[in-house]
């Protein structure tokens, strides 16, 4: 039995699945407006099922991103350490993380008189890795780039390469050189140039899901 562990936003929450006290988007209304039935139609859950394990610990909070050095940061030591729970530590983790900190158009790469700020994105994203490394060196992780998505109904209103400033694509580069430099799992779904249908842009649907779920593993099968 392999013991599946997530860090994430928004996306990979789900009402009574995450830590107690962390903000979740799934909740009872936005369950029912993306046509999920249970928490077998998250991608997460598809994910871990294929990957035949066992949920060991969902480390998602809505509304977080990588950067900075406080809670809910996904590089703060309190989210790494509440990856494993009192039996069991993760023997995979699986990190989707890094919308928020595009859409909120954080600095992705560090100012030279400052290069080890964790309110740029690099930086952060580098120190989470090297924290969870440290902290589960035995475990398996994969890192998936961030894709975007389109809004029911309209499969050409897809959410902007470019937001706010923020480019995606530098967002993508940098997860995909520190997944190098750190020797982990890169699951690279932006690279298919797939979309997948949300609620509103940003959330995916049950269909959005499912359409995760297959890239990631696809592209997870792609990189091992």
């Amino acid at each position: 039995m392999k013991w599946i562990s997530v860090l994430g936003d928004s996306m990979s929450t789900f009402k009574g699945y995450n830590p107690n006290g962390y903000n979740v988007f799934y909740n009872d209304e936005m369950i029912l407006k993306s046509g999920m039935k249970s928490v077998e139609d998250t991608w997460w859950y598809k994910v871990i099922k294929a990957l035949d394990g066992q949920l060991c610990v969902n480390n998602s909070y809505s509304g977080s991103m990588v950067t900075g050095s406080d809670f809910p940061s996904a590089s703060c030591d309190e989210r790494i350490q509440k990856l494993c729970n009192a039996l069991h530590k993760p023997d995979i983790i699986l990190v989707y993380i890094g919308f928020n900190d595009f859409g909120y158009n954080v600095r992705v790469k560090p100012l030279p008189s400052n290069p080890q700020s964790t309110l740029s994105f690099e930086y952060a994203y580098d120190l989470m890795l090297e924290k969870i490394i440290a902290n589960y060196p035995n475990a398996k992780i994969m890192c998936s780039t961030i894709i975007r998505g389109f809004v029911k109904g309209s499969e050409e209103d897809v959410f902007p390469c470019y937001f706010w400033g923020s480019n995606i694509f530098e967002f993508n580069t940098a997860i995909r050189d520190v997944c190098k430099k750190r020797n982990v799992i890169l699951v690279d779904m932006d690279a298919a140039g797939v979309h997948y249908e949300t609620i509103e842009g940003a959330h995916p649907t049950a269909a959005g899901h499912d359409t995760i779920a297959k890239l990631w593993l696809d592209c997870m099968n792609e990189n091992m």
